[in-house]
């Protein structure tokens, strides 16, 4: 939370979006919780995917929108239709799933900005961290 605040000053509807490999109400959230974050995709919602379990087990994928972020309609979900191809390896077959993560989506009204400043893609820098 602190190099968002740091890299992103003055942005005041910030979205954060991946694959978090954690569901949405685990601890490891519990800062950008505190920070008024919240997730568009449940935990209770699979956003995984495979040929065994075509409905998922885990909530891994994520659309974060902060307090600020007073833009999303509150419509959300997981595209789990025409994940597989049959030119995809399934084991020892064909017609695997062209990923594990399904794409999520979250619809926003964007015909407001909320901030005083543009921050554009060179004012971001992304480090890893391990903590």
């Amino acid at each position: 939370m602190k190099a968002i605040k740091r890299t992103l000053k003055g942005e005041k509807d910030i979205i954060i979006v991946g694959d978090f490999n954690l569901a949405a109400d685990a601890n490891a959230f519990d800062d950008m919780c505190a920070e008024g974050y919240k997730p568009c995709i449940s935990a209770e919602t699979f956003t995984n995917i495979s040929n065994k379990n075509p409905a998922g087990s885990k909530n891994y994928d994520n659309i974060w929108i902060n307090a600020d972020t007073r833009v999303f309609t509150g419509v959300s979900g997981v595209v789990r239709e025409g994940l597989t191809s049959l030119w995809i390896p399934n084991g020892w077959s064909w017609g695997g799933v062209v990923s594990d993560h399904c794409p999520v989506y979250a619809q926003l009204y964007c015909d407001v900005d909320l901030d005083s400043e543009d921050v554009t893609a060179k004012d971001v820098k992304f480090t890893l961290t391990h903590g």
